[in-house]
């Protein structure tokens, strides 16, 4: 199995500064830098918590086939999956469909052919040729060749990618689309992604919006009916991706370490004369760096089947 990147994310940040400063309030000077770091750490310390990359990427995977009507596919959840092939064939698989998105799951009525290796049996020792039952030889389970190579697009929109207080966005009713001459809009967005628009003066361009046609990053066309307006301040364009539990997470543990310079959180019960410090000695204190509150948000996101 193997996956090549072929549209990096912008960013693999799980949550921003503007986040944390809202919680945390204006920072010192000295400290942003600091915060800065935190985030980076929180983000990919939920990544290996999680045992799944978040942030949307366009990806070129192969996998192997057991046979099954579903074929499973690492970024979720999926968004678009543009080309399907098998053992490095020309003819394009053509007759699948998304079962879910979220489990990252492709449909195939007539199944995905097992790519098991073979053991050929005796027929390659056989002087006369003839190796009966051993002829087609013998399937090995567990042997599978990564045979099916799906080109798609799978994973997030980060917090770091929306739009705002723009002063660039304005609204188009011919079209009913949202333009930023600033060509800011994420790159990755997706028909069928929901975005929710503030600070129009038109009511009806304020509210969540689902993404049809093909955007890019100067245009957005969305379902709803919108009402004109030029460019003005105070524009936001948030995309609705990423699960706030996840973000939540990590704010939650860039608050915490950024705390933990002066007071760890993990101490419950403190001595003096003669000096003693207890830590918690709980099942969600020992969550691999992460802060208890952090594992209870994640535990619905872990990947693999270790015990979160």
């Amino acid at each position: 199995m193997g996956i090549t990147i072929t549209a990096i994310a912008p960013s693999l940040l799980l949550t921003t500064r503007a986040r944390v400063t809202e919680d945390l309030g204006t920072l010192p000077a000295a400290d942003v830098a600091f915060v800065d770091r935190l985030i980076r750490e929180a983000s990919a310390a939920i990544v290996t918590y999680c045992g799944r990359p978040f942030a949307r990427e366009t990806v070129t995977e192969t996998v192997p086939a057991y046979g099954d009507i579903h074929l499973m596919l690492s970024r979720t959840p999926l968004v678009e999956v543009t080309a399907v092939t098998f053992d490095s064939t020309v003819v394009p698989v053509t007759d699948y469909s998304i079962a879910n998105r979220e489990r990252g799951l492709l449909y195939r009525r007539r199944g995905w052919q097992w790519t098991d290796q073979v053991y050929p049996g005796l027929s390659a020792a056989d002087p006369f040729g003839d190796g009966g039952m051993f002829m087609m030889g013998t399937p090995l389970p567990g042997q599978e060749e990564p045979l099916v190579s799906v080109d798609y697009t799978g994973g997030y929109v980060l917090p770091a990618q929306n739009l705002l207080s723009a002063g660039t966005v304005s609204v188009a009713a011919a079209d009913n689309s949202f333009n930023d001459s600033g060509s800011g809009f994420p790159a990755t967005l997706k028909s069928g992604d929901i975005i929710e628009t503030s600070g129009f003066t038109a009511a009806v361009n304020n509210s969540r919006h689902v993404v049809t046609g093909t955007p890019t990053t100067a245009k957005i066309q969305v379902t709803t009916a919108l009402t004109l307006e030029l460019a003005g301040p105070g524009r936001t364009v948030l995309v609705q991706s990423l699960p706030e539990d996840v973000e939540k997470a990590a704010l939650e543990a860039v608050k915490t370490w950024y705390a933990e310079r002066r007071d760890n959180a993990n101490v419950i019960e403190k001595q003096v004369g003669p000096m003693r410090v207890r830590l918690s000695e709980s099942e969600l204190a020992q969550n691999r760096g992460l802060p208890s509150i952090c594992v209870g948000l994640l535990r619905p996101w872990v990947r693999s089947a270790r015990a979160a």
